[in-house]
Formats: structure tokens, C-alpha cells, sequence
């Protein structure tokens, strides 16, 4: 792989940061998505996938009333992954924070968190040039921990189930933590239509600073006369520690991988990254629009966490 400008992602990153007092909208970085799909030989009119969401959980939400009274409240983010750029995860993080004590004009917390939603969609809107969608809700509303095999719902609200890979694969060694996609072994088989559902912990490192990025990675295939054995996935798997890329692009290169591999009739493969920032990213790339957890992608639908969260 080149090695990839970093100067637009790192306007903050990996850099000391004194945050602002009051709502700052030039705080946001726009990076574009085009150097790291060309690493893997994407071509952002022509991707393998259809459908992409990049989904952003917001913990840390806060502003004043117009009386000055502090809130807080939690933030779902939502918008296409198909836009020519992404938001920096840590612009981010300071442009919500330049709210902290920005007195809006409401008068209650649900009138605030109106005002604050419209801002919020106005500004990432116009940074990423697509529709951005928002909601925010009371940071004291509580969901109980999903366990990682259960966690997905259809449109239909049929639940999705999948076969955790770490639980199961303790008899394989690893000795390879570099990105390594010759890893996906494919292996024949007798049935038509070999349809698999996993999920496994993710680790990658962060592009600029190196730092590691934990996850829940999931993903869900379908194709004909062949499938690769969980052993090897995981042991792929395990080589994505050593990537160093966004969390965007590195659910790409997973997909890149196994689309290349497979040549599947159906992909999904979606990672669901540990909170930094008070910020947890999820990106989400599918062939199909029915493969993807409509709970996940939805705004208005409070998002529950994961343990890892």
C-alpha cells in the first residue's frame, strides 16, 4: 500500500487541543475517502458494495438552556458512505464540545434538543455535501447491555443471529497480525447456497496516531459452492490488528477482501468501534439494503449499546 497524506486528518489528531467555549463550526475537517479506497484499488464511482451507512454514537452531548441551565443528552448521527469525504472523528468531538457552553434559545430540554439537532444537521450537511441526519435523546435514557450474537433487527423486526467467532475458535495458532488477505482460505462445498453469519472483536490501529481502535465486528454472506472456515476468518481477522487506517476504511478493506475472495451473491459487513471521544463510529457497507440492521442505520432509533461500548 502507499503511504497516504495524512496533513488534512491531522489538523487535529495526534495534536494538543484547547477546547472552545462557545459553538464553533470551523472546528469541523472533511477527509476525503478517496486516498485510502485507492490503497485497495476501490473506485469511489464503481464500489463492490451498494448500500453504505457511517453511523456516529454521540455520548457526550451538552449546551445550556437560554437561562443558562446546563443539559446533556446522547446523539445518533447518520448519514451516506458513499459521500466523497468523511468527518474526523476528533473535529467532531470538539465541535460538539464548543456547545458546552453555548446558551441556545430554548427554554426546556426537548425544545433544546431541537435547536441543537438542526444546527448539528445544517453544519455536517454542508461539510459532506449529502443529507445528515441527527437525533438526540436524554443521556439518562437507559438500555440494557445486547449481547453480541443478538443483536441486529430486520426492517420487519425479526432479530438476526449470529454465530460469535472468538467463542468458538480456540484450536487454530496465530502468528500473522499484519493485513493479510491471503489468510481467506475458500474452501469447496457440496451445498448450493452457503449463507454465514458471524461476529468477532475487532482491533485496527488508528491512521494517524497509531493508537489501537477496539471493535465488534459483524458480518453476513451468501454464495454458491464455496465459504471460507471460521478458522480462517478469524485468523484474518486477527490480522487487521496491524492495519492502520480510519474505521471507515477499514470495514471497506474487510469487504474489499472477502468480496474479492468470495465473489458473494450477498455482503454485509458492519464494525461496531469502541467509544473515544465520547464518540463510537459504526461504518456500514452491503451489497443488499435488506442485509442492514435497520436499527442500526435509523436515527430516530435510540441506539443500544454494545458491552464494548
Amino acid at each position: 500500500m502507499s503511504r497516504l497524506d495524512n496533513s488534512i486528518a491531522g489538523t487535529h489528531l495526534g495534536k494538543k487541543s484547547e477546547y472552545a467555549e462557545v459553538y464553533d463550526p470551523s472546528l469541523l475537517v472533511a477527509v476525503p475517502r478517496k486516498p485510502n479506497r485507492d490503497n485497495i484499488n476501490v473506485d469511489c464511482n464503481n464500489t463492490p458494495w451498494k448500500y453504505a451507512y457511517d453511523v456516529w454514537n454521540c455520548y457526550e452531548i451538552s449546551s445550556l438552556l437560554n437561562n443558562g441551565q446546563p443539559f446533556s443528552g446522547v446523539g445518533k448521527i447518520v448519514y451516506d458512505g458513499n459521500t466523497e469525504c468523511i468527518v474526523e472523528s476528533k473535529s467532531l468531538k470538539l465541535y460538539l464540545n464548543s456547545f458546552n457552553q453555548t446558551r441556545t434559545k430554548a427554554s426546556s430540554i426537548l425544545e433544546a434538543y431541537e435547536e441543537l439537532k438542526s444546527i448539528i444537521e445544517r453544519d455536517l450537511s454542508k461539510l459532506l455535501n449529502t443529507v445528515v441526519r441527527i437525533n438526540i435523546s436524554d443521556s439518562r435514557f437507559g438500555q440494557d447491555y445486547m449481547n453480541q450474537a443478538d443483536y441486529f433487527t430486520y426492517g420487519n423486526g425479526s432479530l438476526i443471529s449470529f454465530t460469535n467467532i472468538d467463542q468458538i475458535i480456540n484450536t487454530e495458532t496465530y502468528t500473522q497480525y499484519h493485513e493479510n488477505p491471503d489468510l481467506l482460505q475458500v474452501t469447496g462445498w457440496l451445498g448450493k447456497d452457503n449463507s454465514r453469519i458471524h461476529t468477532s472483536n475487532l482491533f485496527s490501529r488508528c491512521q494517524i496516531t497509531n493508537q489501537p481502535d477496539h471493535g465488534d465486528l459483524f458480518i453476513t454472506y451468501s454464495v454458491e459452492d464455496k465459504y471460507i472456515g471460521l478458522g480462517a476468518i478469524s485468523k484474518y481477522i486477527a490480522s487487521i490488528r496491524g492495519h492502520s487506517c480510519f474505521h471507515e476504511p477499514t470495514v471497506e478493506t474487510i469487504f474489499k477482501h472477502l468480496y474479492d475472495k468470495l465473489n458473494p451473491n450477498r455482503l454485509m459487513v458492519c464494525a461496531f468501534y469502541t467509544r473515544r471521544g465520547g464518540i463510537s463510529i459504526a461504518p456500514i457497507r452491503s451489497t443488499h439494503e435488506e442485509l442492514i440492521p435497520y436499527n442500526v442505520i435509523n436515527h430516530r432509533i435510540p441506539h443500544v449499546k454494545l458491552p464494548r461500548e
